[in-house]
């Protein structure tokens, strides 16, 4: 999985890639959409968004999903996941178009 800086492109596909994820565990497990669901307290139209990737699963309802599965949240995520790091835009020097030295003891600007 590759993040960009853009907000909600990111968004989008760090949405896709944890529906992606449940929705093999669920095949795996031969469980339903609507087994989640109950699992969740959710509703069946709920869990259909959240797993096409339309809706974020919250926190909670991950570590509740990960329970139900009998895995642990990281087993859930898989390592693409976990491991993912968005790239972050360099800081540039306005005028010199360098980075900026920095040192181990750096003080804000005033």
């Amino acid at each position: 999985m590759t993040l960009t800086n853009e907000p909600l492109e990111t968004d989008k596909k760090v949405r896709l890639a944890v529906a992606a994820e449940i929705r093999g565990w669920l095949g795996k497990r031969r469980h339903s959409q609507a087994w989640l669901a109950q699992e969740l307290g959710l509703g069946r139209a709920a869990i259909v968004k959240k797993l096409a990737g339309d809706q974020s699963f919250s926190l909670e309802q991950l570590v509740l999903t990960a329970a139900a599965f009998d895995i642990t949240l990281g087993q859930l995520l898989g390592e693409d996941i976990l491991n993912a790091k968005s790239p972050r835009p360099a800081m540039r020097d306005e005028d010199s178009g360098q980075l900026p030295q920095l040192d181990s003891n750096q003080q804000p600007l005033d």
